[in-house]
């Protein structure tokens, strides 16, 4: 089933972005 491994993908992926948006915030302040 690829779907499962795209959904995990997917998952990282949004993990990665919201870590380092976080991280781009933290820096401006």
């Amino acid at each position: 089933m690829e779907a499962i491994s795209l959904q995990k993908a997917a998952l990282t992926l949004l993990k990665n972005l919201g870590s380092s948006s976080r991280s781009t915030r933290e820096r401006q302040r």
